[in-house]
C-alpha cells in the first residue's frame, strides 16, 4: 500500500502541485493531515481518488463541510479500505474523536491520521521548545495499537517511536509512506519543481 500525506501547507500552489503528485505517483490512499487548504474546487478534484482529511487549526469550516459531504471527513471515524482501517482525529475537537475512535475501533487500526501529536512525541514547537501533545492522541495510540501514527502539527519534518509505534510528523511537507513495511521519503512541497 502506497500513502501520500500532507499537512501545513499553505501555498497557493499547493492545489495543482498536490493533483499532479497524485497523478504521478497514484497512491492507494491520499491523507490530508489538517491545514492543508486546496480550496474546494481541487478538494472536489482529489476525491476521485481515495481521500481521508483530518480537520486543522486553519481550515475554513465550509471546506470541512465539503470534506464531510464528500465522505472523505475523517474526523472521529474509522474507514476500512481494502482491509486496511484507518482512523481520524481533527483538530475541531480531539477529546471527541478520542472517546469516538476509541469506543468504535475495536479491531485496532492500521493507521491513526491526528492532527495533533500526541502528549511528549514530537510536540515540542519552536522557538520555546513549549510541549503541546494531546494525552488523548496518546491514549487513543495506546489502545487502538496503529500500525502507524501520521501527525499534521509537527514543527519539522520527522520520524520517531512512541510507545513501540511509528509516528510521522509532516512539518508542511508531503510524505510518501509504504506499508507494510513504513518505508518512508518526505518531499518538500515548497521546492518541488513541476
Amino acid at each position: 500500500m502506497i500513502l501520500l500525506a500532507v499537512s501545513g501547507v499553505r501555498s497557493p500552489k499547493l492545489g495543482p502541485l498536490l493533483t499532479r503528485l497524485v497523478s504521478r505517483l497514484n497512491p492507494d490512499l491520499l491523507a490530508l493531515c489538517g491545514d492543508v487548504n486546496v480550496g474546494r474546487h481541487v478538494l472536489r478534484e482529489l476525491s476521485r481518488f481515495r481521500l481521508v482529511m483530518v480537520s486543522g487549526e486553519s481550515d475554513d469550516v465550509y471546506y470541512i463541510k465539503l470534506a464531510k459531504e464528500l465522505n472523505a471527513l475523517l474526523d472521529g471515524r474509522v474507514v476500512e479500505l481494502d482491509g486496511i482501517r484507518v482512523g481520524g482525529m481533527g483538530a475541531a475537537n480531539p477529546s471527541q474523536d478520542a472517546q469516538t475512535l476509541t469506543l468504535r475501533g475495536g479491531g485496532g487500526l492500521d493507521i491513526l491520521v491526528s492532527y495533533f501529536p500526541p502528549s511528549g512525541c514530537l510536540d515540542a514547537s519552536a522557538p520555546l521548545y513549549i510541549r503541546t501533545g494531546l494525552r488523548y492522541v496518546s491514549n487513543t495510540m495506546r489502545v487502538l495499537r496503529p500500525r502507524v501514527l501520521l501527525i499534521g502539527r509537527s514543527w519539522k519534518p520527522a520520524v520517531t517511536y512512541c510507545a513501540g509505534i511509528p509516528v510521522v510528523g509532516l512539518g508542511g511537507h508531503a510524505a510518501v509512506v509504504k506499508l507494510p513495511n513504513l518505508e518512508l521519503r518526505f518531499i518538500s512541497v515548497d521546492l518541488v519543481s513541476w
